[in-house]
């Protein structure tokens, strides 16, 4: 026979990063889980139960057709202007205005054709026949 060998294998936590990474893989995928049950889900936006409406009706006799008026020519539009008054009485005279700037000399005139000489006077009295003063 061959002879019986007891080993104890024994497992020990000594500085192992075993544990920490499963807790860093269980909430990454707990936060997975809550960001798709709010974002696809959507629990807080429910949909509303589509309504039914039922309208009855009751057949009625048939309705009287109503035929517009024909047109006709619009009335002239009189506008009311009263009557001229009597004429009122004048306003007081305004204020003199300023007396306007005195203007330039103008240009001298061109000189004038000499006139015809007159005609011939009657002689004079005498002095003996002159009558007394």
């Amino acid at each position: 026979m061959s002879p019986i060998v007891n080993r104890n294998i024994v497992y020990r936590d000594d500085g192992s990063l075993a544990w920490g990474t499963l807790a860093v893989v269980v909430v990454v995928f707990f936060v997975l889980l809550m960001v798709g049950y709010f974002a696809w889900y959507l629990p807080s936006q429910q949909p509303i139960p589509p309504t039914t409406i039922i309208h009855t009706t009751t057949p009625s006799a048939p309705a009287t057709q109503v035929m517009p008026a024909p047109a006709t020519a619009p009335a002239p539009i009189i506008i009311n202007t009263p009557a001229p008054g009597p004429a009122g009485t004048p306003g007081a005279t305004g204020a003199t205005g300023a007396t306007g700037a005195t203007g330039e000399s103008g240009s001298r005139g061109a000189t004038g054709a000499t006139g015809s000489t007159g005609s011939q006077g009657r002689p004079g009295a005498s002095a003996t026949n002159a009558a007394p003063r």
